[in-house]
């Protein structure tokens, strides 16, 4: 929180606009951060879906940050909770993008910082992080079910392949000794 805020609001900007109640309702009481970690915790997933939840490391967002209020409009930062994803996690990510909701701005994925959404209508701003994160459960379930059993098929035949290599290997090592002496 920056110090000129007011408690319960993000940042000095935010303050300036709170006579105006339906900023301070659509934005959670003024903590954004809050709406976009606990607004729609459905979305991440049932963690009793499967197996894979418990080794599979699920990306989820984090607090909004760099918060600006100005016209009506709102942008602010939505880093990714805990490390940034692994480039198949964002393959997934980018899939998910294409079914974005065309009556919405589309975010920026900003590299190594998180999804920069905005400028956007404060009128639409849960629609907006509602979306964001169901763009992020999306590519979860992608990653889940498309992309890491792929890389685990890629994997294992890789695997498989060194291991006939050694096997091969030794088989001709020991025709050579058993011929050669």
């Amino acid at each position: 929180m920056s110090q000129g805020a007011p408690a319960g609001v993000d940042s000095a900007s935010v303050s300036e606009f709170d006579h105006d109640n339906r900023v301070t309702t659509l934005l959670g009481g003024g903590q954004l951060s809050e709406r976009l970690r606990h607004g729609h915790e459905s979305f991440a997933g049932d963690p009793a879906e499967g197996k894979h939840r418990e080794t599979i490391p699920s990306v989820s967002l984090g607090a909004a940050s760099q918060i600006e209020l100005e016209g009506g409009q709102v942008r602010f930062l939505v880093p990714f909770a805990g490390q940034w994803p692994n480039e198949h996690w964002l393959t997934a990510f980018r899939q998910a993008h294409q079914v974005w909701p065309s009556h919405l701005v589309e975010p920026c994925l900003d590299e190594g910082r998180g999804l920069q959404l905005g400028p956007l209508p404060v009128a639409l701003l849960e629609e907006h992080v509602w979306a964001a994160q169901e763009q992020v459960a999306a590519a979860n379930r992608i990653y889940v079910e498309e992309i890491e059993p792929e890389l685990r098929r890629q994997h294992e035949e890789a695997k498989r392949r060194e291991e006939e290599e050694h096997r091969l290997q030794a088989d001709v090592e020991a025709k050579l000794k058993h011929l050669l002496g």
